[in-house]
């Protein structure tokens, strides 16, 4: 499930919960936005997601310290997977296809 406050219904998207409640399998959710001061709302429904949830995924590990330091969040449930692609140095793609058993191509 990807969260994000805003997307669904009800405070803070609280309707969501229902539906997690009605689900007979793990459910593994990825947080998008993890509120260091939420309000009333925003934080019941963190609360309930992470009741909910087998797993948690997180994209940068100042999520994973929010979940564990104001939401209590157990470390083993957080998986951290990095937002966005690693800053490589440029290399020529014609170096790289001998690699990978590709022909080197010539553009115009």
């Amino acid at each position: 499930m990807q969260h994000e406050y805003g997307i669904y219904g009800g405070p803070a998207g609280e309707y969501l919960l229902a539906l997690l409640d009605r689900l007979t399998i793990p459910v593994i959710v990825t947080l998008h936005t993890i509120l260091e001061n939420p309000n009333d709302d925003q934080r019941r429904v963190m609360d309930g997601l992470l009741k909910r949830a087998a797993r948690a995924i997180v994209m940068a590990d100042i999520g994973r310290d929010i979940l564990m330091r104001i939401y209590g969040a157990d470390p083993r449930t957080i998986m951290m997977i990095p937002h966005g692609v690693p800053d490589r140095p440029l290399v020529e793609a014609d170096s790289m296809k001998a690699r990978f058993g590709w022909k080197a191509t010539r553009s115009c």
